[in-house]
Protein backbone atom coordinates (compact mmCIF):
# COMPACT_ATOMS: atom_id res chain seq x y z
CA UNK A 1 0.00 0.00 0.00
CA UNK A 2 2.63 2.45 0.71
CA UNK A 3 3.37 3.16 -3.09
CA UNK A 4 -0.53 3.66 -3.58
CA UNK A 5 0.27 6.24 -1.07
CA UNK A 6 3.23 7.88 -2.57
CA UNK A 7 1.56 7.98 -5.34
CA UNK A 8 -1.85 9.64 -4.30
CA UNK A 9 0.57 12.27 -2.68
CA UNK A 10 2.12 12.81 -6.11
CA UNK A 11 -1.06 13.40 -7.23
CA UNK A 12 -2.01 15.89 -5.28
CA UNK A 13 1.16 18.06 -5.83
CA UNK A 14 0.36 17.49 -9.67
CA UNK A 15 -2.79 19.41 -9.20
CA UNK A 16 -0.86 22.13 -7.46
CA UNK A 17 1.64 22.39 -10.06
CA UNK A 18 0.08 20.93 -13.29
CA UNK A 19 -2.52 23.51 -15.28
CA UNK A 20 -5.99 21.78 -15.57
CA UNK A 21 -6.07 22.26 -19.46
CA UNK A 22 -4.64 22.94 -22.33
CA UNK A 23 -4.99 26.35 -24.48
CA UNK A 24 -5.85 26.58 -27.50
CA UNK A 25 -4.25 24.68 -30.38
CA UNK A 26 -1.14 23.14 -28.78
CA UNK A 27 2.12 24.54 -29.76
CA UNK A 28 4.94 22.17 -30.15
CA UNK A 29 7.68 21.32 -27.02
CA UNK A 30 8.67 18.62 -25.12
CA UNK A 31 5.26 18.03 -23.28
CA UNK A 32 2.91 18.90 -26.17
CA UNK A 33 1.87 18.24 -30.26
CA UNK A 34 2.44 21.10 -32.28
CA UNK A 35 -1.08 21.75 -33.61
CA UNK A 36 -0.49 25.40 -34.28
CA UNK A 37 2.57 24.70 -36.61
CA UNK A 38 0.89 21.84 -38.23
CA UNK A 39 -2.01 23.82 -39.18
CA UNK A 40 0.16 27.12 -40.40
CA UNK A 41 2.33 24.70 -42.55
CA UNK A 42 -0.50 23.33 -44.40
CA UNK A 43 -2.31 26.72 -44.67
CA UNK A 44 1.10 28.07 -46.41
CA UNK A 45 1.67 25.16 -48.58
CA UNK A 46 -2.00 25.47 -49.56
CA UNK A 47 -1.55 29.56 -49.98
CA UNK A 48 2.09 29.19 -51.25
CA UNK A 49 1.04 30.50 -55.04
CA UNK A 50 -0.05 33.29 -53.91
CA UNK A 51 2.62 34.02 -50.75
CA UNK A 52 5.75 36.00 -52.08
CA UNK A 53 8.59 33.91 -50.38
CA UNK A 54 10.82 34.86 -53.34
CA UNK A 55 11.61 38.28 -52.02
CA UNK A 56 15.06 39.86 -51.55
CA UNK A 57 14.70 40.21 -47.72
CA UNK A 58 17.74 40.51 -45.72
CA UNK A 59 18.18 37.30 -44.24
CA UNK A 60 20.48 36.90 -41.14
CA UNK A 61 22.63 34.13 -39.58
CA UNK A 62 22.31 32.88 -36.02
CA UNK A 63 20.32 30.93 -33.99
CA UNK A 64 17.07 31.23 -35.99
CA UNK A 65 18.41 28.97 -38.94
CA UNK A 66 18.59 25.44 -36.41
CA UNK A 67 15.76 26.78 -34.37
CA UNK A 68 14.05 26.54 -37.48
CA UNK A 69 15.13 22.79 -38.70
CA UNK A 70 13.77 22.27 -34.88
CA UNK A 71 9.99 23.52 -36.02
CA UNK A 72 9.97 21.97 -39.56
CA UNK A 73 11.15 18.69 -38.83
CA UNK A 74 7.34 17.32 -38.14
CA UNK A 75 5.91 19.67 -41.23
CA UNK A 76 8.02 17.57 -44.13
CA UNK A 77 8.51 20.29 -46.07
CA UNK A 78 12.03 21.52 -46.79
CA UNK A 79 12.09 25.39 -47.90
CA UNK A 80 13.82 26.12 -51.19
CA UNK A 81 15.85 29.08 -50.52
CA UNK A 82 17.02 30.49 -47.17
CA UNK A 83 15.06 33.38 -47.79
CA UNK A 84 12.11 31.58 -47.66
CA UNK A 85 12.61 28.79 -44.84
CA UNK A 86 13.16 32.74 -43.14
CA UNK A 87 9.91 33.90 -43.91
CA UNK A 88 8.40 30.32 -42.92
CA UNK A 89 10.31 30.79 -39.57
CA UNK A 90 9.21 33.96 -38.48
CA UNK A 91 5.32 32.86 -39.45
CA UNK A 92 5.68 30.13 -37.02
CA UNK A 93 7.57 31.83 -34.07
CA UNK A 94 4.26 34.13 -34.24
CA UNK A 95 1.79 31.61 -34.10
CA UNK A 96 3.86 30.19 -31.29
CA UNK A 97 4.02 33.35 -29.57
CA UNK A 98 0.53 34.08 -28.03
CA UNK A 99 0.61 30.98 -26.12
CA UNK A 100 4.16 31.33 -24.46
CA UNK A 101 5.49 35.24 -25.31
CA UNK A 102 9.31 33.18 -25.46
CA UNK A 103 8.39 31.53 -21.63
CA UNK A 104 8.95 27.99 -21.26
CA UNK A 105 5.81 26.04 -21.82
CA UNK A 106 6.83 23.77 -18.84
CA UNK A 107 6.64 26.98 -16.64
CA UNK A 108 3.30 26.97 -14.79
CA UNK A 109 3.19 30.47 -13.56
CA UNK A 110 4.35 32.18 -16.28
CA UNK A 111 1.71 30.46 -19.07
CA UNK A 112 -1.24 31.05 -16.21
CA UNK A 113 -0.53 35.01 -16.16
CA UNK A 114 -0.46 34.84 -20.23
CA UNK A 115 -3.34 32.63 -20.38
CA UNK A 116 -5.35 34.51 -17.61
CA UNK A 117 -4.94 37.36 -18.14
CA UNK A 118 -8.40 39.34 -18.81
CA UNK A 119 -6.86 41.88 -21.08
CA UNK A 120 -5.73 39.17 -23.40
CA UNK A 121 -8.28 36.75 -24.05
CA UNK A 122 -9.09 37.95 -27.22
CA UNK A 123 -5.61 37.08 -28.96
CA UNK A 124 -7.17 33.61 -28.04
CA UNK A 125 -10.53 34.20 -29.14
CA UNK A 126 -12.25 33.63 -25.93
CA UNK A 127 -14.12 36.18 -24.15
CA UNK A 128 -13.25 38.53 -21.42
CA UNK A 129 -14.35 38.83 -18.38
CA UNK A 130 -16.71 41.32 -18.77
CA UNK A 131 -18.41 39.54 -22.04
CA UNK A 132 -21.22 38.11 -20.44
CA UNK A 133 -24.70 36.78 -21.68
CA UNK A 134 -25.42 36.48 -25.32
CA UNK A 135 -23.93 39.32 -25.73
CA UNK A 136 -20.59 38.50 -24.88
CA UNK A 137 -20.68 36.18 -27.20
CA UNK A 138 -20.77 38.94 -30.06
CA UNK A 139 -18.25 41.06 -28.19
CA UNK A 140 -15.69 38.43 -28.15
CA UNK A 141 -16.00 37.81 -31.48
CA UNK A 142 -15.76 41.63 -32.08
CA UNK A 143 -12.55 41.92 -29.94
CA UNK A 144 -10.96 38.80 -31.46
CA UNK A 145 -11.38 40.66 -35.14
CA UNK A 146 -9.69 43.81 -33.45
CA UNK A 147 -6.85 41.76 -32.01
CA UNK A 148 -6.38 39.97 -35.07
CA UNK A 149 -6.79 43.06 -37.35
CA UNK A 150 -4.11 44.76 -34.99
CA UNK A 151 -1.48 42.57 -35.64
CA UNK A 152 -2.25 43.13 -39.24
CA UNK A 153 -1.93 46.18 -39.28
CA UNK A 154 1.62 45.67 -37.32
CA UNK A 155 2.63 43.86 -40.60
CA UNK A 156 2.22 46.52 -42.80
CA UNK A 157 3.79 48.39 -41.12
CA UNK A 158 6.82 46.79 -40.25
CA UNK A 159 6.80 46.11 -44.37
CA UNK A 160 6.99 49.46 -45.05
CA UNK A 161 10.58 50.03 -43.18
CA UNK A 162 14.27 49.94 -44.45
CA UNK A 163 15.19 46.03 -45.16
CA UNK A 164 17.29 45.87 -42.13
CA UNK A 165 14.59 47.33 -40.02
CA UNK A 166 12.52 44.93 -40.60
CA UNK A 167 14.22 42.41 -39.20
CA UNK A 168 14.07 42.08 -35.60
CA UNK A 169 14.96 40.04 -32.06
CA UNK A 170 11.98 38.16 -30.28
CA UNK A 171 12.25 35.89 -27.50
CA UNK A 172 12.19 31.82 -28.40
CA UNK A 173 11.79 29.21 -25.85
CA UNK A 174 12.91 25.64 -26.52
CA UNK A 175 12.24 23.57 -23.14
CA UNK A 176 15.89 21.92 -23.28
CA UNK A 177 17.48 25.08 -23.58
CA UNK A 178 15.44 28.28 -21.80
CA UNK A 179 14.86 31.32 -23.61
CA UNK A 180 16.85 33.40 -25.67
CA UNK A 181 15.95 35.70 -28.88
CA UNK A 182 16.23 34.17 -32.61
CA UNK A 183 15.63 36.83 -35.76
CA UNK A 184 12.51 37.28 -37.37
CA UNK A 185 10.95 38.82 -40.46
CA UNK A 186 9.15 41.06 -38.58
CA UNK A 187 6.43 41.14 -41.05
CA UNK A 188 5.64 37.41 -40.90
CA UNK A 189 5.84 37.08 -37.33
CA UNK A 190 2.97 39.81 -36.79
CA UNK A 191 0.87 37.93 -39.12
CA UNK A 192 1.70 34.55 -37.85
CA UNK A 193 -0.11 36.31 -34.53
CA UNK A 194 -3.10 37.30 -36.25
CA UNK A 195 -2.97 33.21 -37.70
CA UNK A 196 -2.58 32.13 -33.92
CA UNK A 197 -5.95 34.29 -33.16
CA UNK A 198 -8.07 33.06 -36.35
CA UNK A 199 -6.87 29.39 -35.46
CA UNK A 200 -8.12 29.59 -31.93
CA UNK A 201 -11.78 30.77 -33.15
CA UNK A 202 -12.14 26.98 -33.79
CA UNK A 203 -10.71 26.01 -30.55
CA UNK A 204 -12.84 28.24 -28.81
CA UNK A 205 -16.06 28.08 -30.35
CA UNK A 206 -19.22 26.44 -30.83
CA UNK A 207 -19.80 27.25 -34.76
CA UNK A 208 -22.31 26.31 -37.23
CA UNK A 209 -22.86 23.31 -39.63
CA UNK A 210 -20.33 24.55 -42.00
CA UNK A 211 -17.74 25.53 -39.55
CA UNK A 212 -18.05 29.06 -41.13
CA UNK A 213 -19.93 31.51 -38.47
CA UNK A 214 -19.91 31.19 -34.55
CA UNK A 215 -22.84 31.07 -32.02
CA UNK A 216 -20.85 30.89 -29.05
CA UNK A 217 -17.56 31.79 -27.52
CA UNK A 218 -16.03 29.66 -24.52
CA UNK A 219 -14.63 31.28 -21.47
CA UNK A 220 -10.93 30.75 -19.77
CA UNK A 221 -10.12 33.22 -17.41
CA UNK A 222 -13.15 32.53 -15.59
CA UNK A 223 -13.23 28.66 -15.79
CA UNK A 224 -9.91 28.25 -14.10
CA UNK A 225 -10.62 31.46 -11.41
CA UNK A 226 -13.96 29.42 -10.28
CA UNK A 227 -16.07 31.84 -10.51
CA UNK A 228 -17.81 30.87 -13.82
CA UNK A 229 -21.68 30.64 -14.10
CA UNK A 230 -22.33 28.92 -17.66
CA UNK A 231 -25.31 30.87 -17.92
CA UNK A 232 -23.91 34.43 -17.40
CA UNK A 233 -20.22 33.45 -18.48
CA UNK A 234 -20.35 30.95 -21.23
CA UNK A 235 -19.24 27.29 -22.10
CA UNK A 236 -16.02 26.71 -20.12
CA UNK A 237 -13.05 26.05 -22.10
CA UNK A 238 -12.11 22.46 -22.76
CA UNK A 239 -9.16 21.02 -23.69
CA UNK A 240 -10.30 18.12 -25.90
CA UNK A 241 -11.30 20.76 -29.07
CA UNK A 242 -7.80 22.12 -28.53
CA UNK A 243 -6.29 18.64 -30.09
CA UNK A 244 -5.75 17.92 -33.99
CA UNK A 245 -5.95 14.22 -33.79
CA UNK A 246 -7.42 13.59 -37.27
CA UNK A 247 -7.61 10.32 -36.58
CA UNK A 248 -7.92 8.33 -33.30
CA UNK A 249 -10.38 5.23 -31.80
CA UNK A 250 -9.53 6.63 -28.77
CA UNK A 251 -13.27 8.12 -26.83
CA UNK A 252 -10.64 10.42 -24.48
CA UNK A 253 -9.16 11.84 -27.78
CA UNK A 254 -11.62 12.14 -30.11
CA UNK A 255 -11.11 13.47 -33.47
CA UNK A 256 -11.31 17.20 -34.16
CA UNK A 257 -10.25 16.80 -38.19
CA UNK A 258 -13.26 18.64 -38.77
CA UNK A 259 -12.17 21.75 -36.73
CA UNK A 260 -8.50 21.34 -38.16
CA UNK A 261 -9.33 20.90 -41.98
CA UNK A 262 -11.76 24.29 -41.63
CA UNK A 263 -8.72 26.08 -39.49
CA UNK A 264 -6.35 25.69 -42.04
CA UNK A 265 -8.65 26.54 -44.74
CA UNK A 266 -9.02 30.02 -43.02
CA UNK A 267 -5.86 30.66 -42.34
CA UNK A 268 -5.03 29.68 -45.84
CA UNK A 269 -7.28 32.30 -47.35
CA UNK A 270 -6.29 34.66 -44.71
CA UNK A 271 -2.29 34.21 -46.29
CA UNK A 272 -3.81 34.74 -49.57
CA UNK A 273 -5.25 38.34 -48.32
CA UNK A 274 -2.31 39.76 -46.61
CA UNK A 275 -0.55 38.50 -49.49
CA UNK A 276 0.31 41.91 -51.48
CA UNK A 277 0.86 43.23 -48.11
CA UNK A 278 3.85 41.00 -47.71
CA UNK A 279 5.32 42.23 -51.11
CA UNK A 280 5.16 46.09 -50.15
CA UNK A 281 1.87 47.27 -50.51
CA UNK A 282 -0.19 48.46 -47.92
CA UNK A 283 -2.71 46.35 -46.33
CA UNK A 284 -5.81 46.12 -48.13
CA UNK A 285 -8.59 46.42 -45.19
CA UNK A 286 -11.23 45.23 -47.59
CA UNK A 287 -9.83 41.75 -48.47
CA UNK A 288 -9.17 40.50 -45.37
CA UNK A 289 -12.68 41.71 -44.39
CA UNK A 290 -13.99 39.35 -46.51
CA UNK A 291 -11.88 36.84 -45.13
CA UNK A 292 -13.17 37.56 -41.80
CA UNK A 293 -17.04 38.16 -42.70
CA UNK A 294 -16.31 34.19 -43.87
CA UNK A 295 -14.75 32.95 -40.92
CA UNK A 296 -15.00 34.96 -38.17
CA UNK A 297 -18.55 36.28 -37.94
CA UNK A 298 -20.71 36.18 -35.55
CA UNK A 299 -24.20 34.46 -36.07
CA UNK A 300 -26.84 35.19 -34.01
CA UNK A 301 -29.44 32.40 -32.85
CA UNK A 302 -32.12 34.28 -34.63
CA UNK A 303 -30.82 33.31 -37.57
CA UNK A 304 -30.60 29.65 -36.68
CA UNK A 305 -34.53 29.80 -35.89
CA UNK A 306 -33.64 30.04 -32.36
CA UNK A 307 -35.93 33.38 -31.29
CA UNK A 308 -34.13 32.95 -27.35
CA UNK A 309 -30.51 32.89 -28.75
CA UNK A 310 -28.08 30.02 -28.62
CA UNK A 311 -28.08 29.11 -24.89
CA UNK A 312 -27.55 26.50 -22.60
CA UNK A 313 -30.74 25.69 -22.37
CA UNK A 314 -31.12 24.53 -25.82
CA UNK A 315 -27.92 23.17 -26.14
CA UNK A 316 -26.52 25.88 -27.78
CA UNK A 317 -28.63 25.62 -30.69
CA UNK A 318 -28.27 21.97 -30.75
CA UNK A 319 -24.80 22.24 -31.22
CA UNK A 320 -22.88 19.06 -32.66
CA UNK A 321 -20.23 20.03 -31.01
CA UNK A 322 -21.23 20.45 -28.15
CA UNK A 323 -20.53 16.60 -26.64
CA UNK A 324 -16.35 17.40 -28.06
CA UNK A 325 -16.91 21.00 -26.21
CA UNK A 326 -18.17 19.89 -22.50
CA UNK A 327 -14.99 17.19 -22.69
CA UNK A 328 -12.38 17.44 -20.16
CA UNK A 329 -13.39 21.29 -19.04
CA UNK A 330 -10.80 24.00 -17.35
CA UNK A 331 -11.14 24.05 -13.69
CA UNK A 332 -9.73 26.43 -11.17
CA UNK A 333 -6.03 25.55 -10.63
CA UNK A 334 -6.66 24.16 -7.78
CA UNK A 335 -9.73 22.20 -8.43
CA UNK A 336 -8.28 18.64 -8.71
CA UNK A 337 -8.73 15.86 -6.72
CA UNK A 338 -6.94 12.82 -6.25
CA UNK A 339 -7.90 9.85 -7.98
CA UNK A 340 -7.31 6.21 -7.13
CA UNK A 341 -4.48 4.74 -8.87
CA UNK A 342 -3.92 1.09 -10.44
CA UNK A 343 -0.28 -0.70 -9.90
CA UNK A 344 0.63 0.30 -13.51
CA UNK A 345 -0.37 3.96 -13.01
CA UNK A 346 1.01 4.26 -9.49
CA UNK A 347 4.75 3.34 -10.57
CA UNK A 348 4.93 5.73 -13.47
CA UNK A 349 3.63 8.14 -11.36
CA UNK A 350 6.25 7.22 -8.56
CA UNK A 351 9.18 7.51 -11.79
CA UNK A 352 7.77 10.59 -12.26
CA UNK A 353 8.63 11.80 -8.44
CA UNK A 354 11.53 10.32 -8.69
CA UNK A 355 12.03 12.57 -11.86
CA UNK A 356 11.27 15.88 -9.92
CA UNK A 357 13.44 14.98 -6.98
CA UNK A 358 16.55 14.34 -9.27
CA UNK A 359 15.83 17.80 -11.15
CA UNK A 360 15.53 19.59 -7.83
CA UNK A 361 18.57 17.96 -6.64
CA UNK A 362 20.51 18.79 -9.33
CA UNK A 363 19.20 22.35 -9.64
CA UNK A 364 20.71 22.85 -5.74
CA UNK A 365 24.03 21.31 -6.99
CA UNK A 366 24.30 24.17 -9.63
CA UNK A 367 23.30 26.53 -7.59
Amino acid sequence: MRIERVAALVSAVACLLVPAAGHAFTVKSGLTDGCHEKVTVVAYLQALPQVPVDLDMHVPGGAWEEVADYLLRDAHYEPETRAEKFFLFSLLTGVRAPDNEGFSLSNVSTLRAIHDNPQDQYHHCLRAVDDDGLTGNEAAVAGCRGALLEQLTQASEQRQKPWPEQVQKRPFTLDQYGTFKVEVWSPAYHLGRALHALEDSFTHALRTLNLRGVVHVMNYAEAIGGTLHEERDGLAHASATDTCHLVTSELAEPSNKDRVFAAEEAAADLLRAVAPALAGVRMSSPEVALVLDKWLDYVPGEQLGFVEGCAKANDYCNSPWLELARLRPSEPILGCGVAPFGRADSRAWVALLLGMVFVARRARRGR
